[in-house]
């Protein structure tokens, strides 16, 4: 039996094994950020896992960055991709038939007289959405990109994607060309460790491939961490269930979820078409569709939890299999880039692994709380179904870091933030405010305030003002897509 890799002129060994968009993640933005003394041999399975899924089709505002680092600049998402832009995601009937609100990307608030943005808008019993442009802009099915300005109320929003993962999967699979890149089609047969150390991999093809550092990216499946006895936090246990309905126009710009007593499910709008997922308790029916779809097209069930250290001994675990999230957030996009940064921060030089694998272990622990915090903060509520998805929801423990949150909110609308958190002040603002939640008291500030309505009212009438004549989503994607080809054409000639 032949044993390659690693190569005599290659210093260092990269080995990836899954075929979802983890592993082609890691690959490309490996592949374009270390020098090519590092060979990278990316060993991609024939089919799909279903779990790819779980990535949940949105990004917020840093999936710009992380587009752009596995190669991906936006001309390439909006002509080579069904991909949409996002001001945000609609919740609608969480959990009752009450609640609806825009969880928007928005910039660092500004502050109206030194004091809190939102607690401005709260005092004079405001509601805190008529004042994000990205907010009614969604609503109103309208897009356009910020300007620079800062005169212009449109400067005040951020944005993100909607995606396919399989789409994005495929064009970053043909992007990523480097020469220090070898691909293998195979399907993994063992794993040779010693003492919690990977030596090789063997395929089913009789292949073994050895390498200095091993990246699992096969997802729930977690290929190369079971063998090495990696610890899963297992949460709860749900099923997803995906369909798309053909549109012969592009939606809001913005991901819609909503609640009933099933669980939830999400609309995303594609180019070409919408994306369903569903996610409901684990080995329930599939409730029926909802109105423009007409069948689903997968069903899988699957384990929430993250594992206790995601990197273990010579073996990092990226996305899925390092941690699973239902997709009712970008945490899953969110927390994969942030992984796959900081591995590529802490690229390691040597077989001696364990400060880098230590200050990894270190990140996915904080990363994973502070994403868990904001998950469960959407299921404190009342009058939520009494069905088991939502009472499995209700009974999930609540963190010592969450409880805080909540604590300091409800007493005087204190926002707390922990060090790096991947959902900042703005988004634990909107949540709390769209979730009803109101603080008992304000900052005695409030009270001496002078003029402060005026200004709010200013603003909200420049708001509405500019998004009445701002392009539809549709329409402005049509335009955009249509400049960046004749800037290709131009270009070509």
């Amino acid at each position: 039996m032949t044993v390659s890799g690693p190569a005599q002129d290659k210093d260092f060994t990269i080995v990836i094994y899954g075929g979802c968009l983890a592993g082609y993640a890691a690959r490309a933005a490996l592949s374009r950020s270390l020098s090519p003394q590092h060979m990278i041999i990316h060993i991609a399975p024939n089919e799909t896992p279903a779990c790819a899924a779980l990535y949940g089709n949105s990004t917020g505002p840093s999936g710009y960055e992380f587009f752009r680092a596995v190669g991906l600049e936006e001309p390439d998402l909006v002509t080579r991709t069904n991909t949409s832009f996002s001001f945000g995601t609609l919740f609608q009937n969480w959990p009752s038939r009450s609640r609806q609100w825009v969880q928007c990307f928005v910039p660092p608030f500004t502050g109206v007289q030194d004091l809190a943005f939102d607690s401005v808008v709260n005092f004079h019993g405001g509601n805190l959405q008529s004042y994000l442009i990205s907010a009614q802009a969604a609503l109103a099915g309208k897009f356009a990109h910020p300007p620079g300005d800062p005169k212009n109320p449109l400067s005040r929003a951020e944005y993100g994607y909607n995606f396919a993962v399989d789409d994005i999967t495929t064009t970053i699979r043909s992007k990523s060309t480097a020469s220090n890149v070898e691909h293998i089609s195979g399907q993994l047969q063992g794993v040779a460790a010693t003492n919690g150390v990977i030596n090789h991999i063997t395929l089913t093809s009789g292949r073994s491939v050895a390498g200095d550092l091993f990246i699992d990216a096969s997802g729930t499946e977690r290929a190369l961490m079971e063998p090495l006895q990696a610890e899963f936090i297992a949460q709860r246990s749900l099923r997803a269930s995906t369909a798309r309905s053909d549109t012969p126009q592009l939606g809001a710009p913005c991901k819609v979820v909503t609640a009933d007593d099933f669980g939830w499910y999400s609309v995303s709008p594609l180019q070409g078409y919408n994306s369903l997922l569903r996610v409901t308790g684990a080995g329930e029916a599939s409730p029926a569709l909802p109105p423009g779809f007409a069948k689903y097209e997968s069903q899988f069930d699957f384990q929430t939890g993250t594992l206790k250290k995601a990197w273990i001994g010579n073996c990092v675990a990226l996305g899925n299999s390092a941690s699973v999230f239902e997709p009712l957030t970008p945490a899953p996009m969110t927390l994969l880039q942030r992984s796959l940064k900081a591995l590529t921060e802490l690229m390691p030089s040597s077989s001696n692994m364990e400060v880098e694998a230590k200050e990894f272990n270190r990140l996915h622990d904080e990363d994973t709380q502070n994403a868990s915090s904001f998950h469960r903060a959407h299921f404190l509520c009342e009058n939520a179904p009494e069905t088991a998805y939502w009472q499995g929801a209700s009974d999930t423990p609540i963190c010592p870091r969450l409880r805080r949150k909540i604590t300091q909110f409800d007493s005087r609308g204190l926002v707390v933030q922990y060090d790096y958190e991947p959902f900042n002040t703005e988004d634990w603002a909107i949540l709390h405010y769209g979730m009803g939640r109101r603080p008992r008291r304000g900052d005695v500030r409030l009270q001496a305030m002078d003029g402060s309505e005026r200004i709010l009212d200013t603003m909200s009438s420049a708001i509405s003002s500019l998004v009445s004549r701002m392009p539809p989503h549709h329409q402005y994607l049509m335009k955009f897509k249509e400049y960046l080809e004749k800037k290709q054409n131009d270009y070509a000639r």
